[in-house]
């Protein structure tokens, strides 16, 4: 993510490896946009959206899923649990850059 962030100007990537960490970040800093890995090695990505759906931050901060769980009914569940976006491993690079500039434009 930090590459594909990187070939986007004006954009800065801000990344936490652990959900409560990515969350506390969500509060302080503020961001354009959360990206969540549905894995996370500590809560589920569809927990940590639950999360900031509780904080009021989703209504405000566009959310994307990323997952290599990439089944019709993984992105059907993801999507009906409320990210705005679900884009699935491996990483197509046009289609996280697509993502990213039509929800900032939004």
């Amino acid at each position: 993510m930090e590459g594909i962030v990187r070939l986007s100007e004006g954009l800065t990537l801000i990344s936490a490896r652990y959900a409560e960490v990515g969350l506390e970040m969500a509060k302080t800093q503020n961001p354009y946009m959360i990206i969540i890995d549905i894995n996370l090695p500590d809560m589920s990505g569809l927990v940590v959206l639950e999360k900031l759906m509780e904080l009021d931050i989703v209504p405000r901060i566009p959310v994307i899923a990323l997952s290599a769980a990439a089944t019709d009914k993984d992105i059907k569940e993801g999507i009906e649990a409320g990210f705005q976006m679900y884009l699935t491993k491996p990483i197509n690079v046009r289609q996280v850059q697509g993502a990213i500039h039509s929800l900032l434009a939004a």
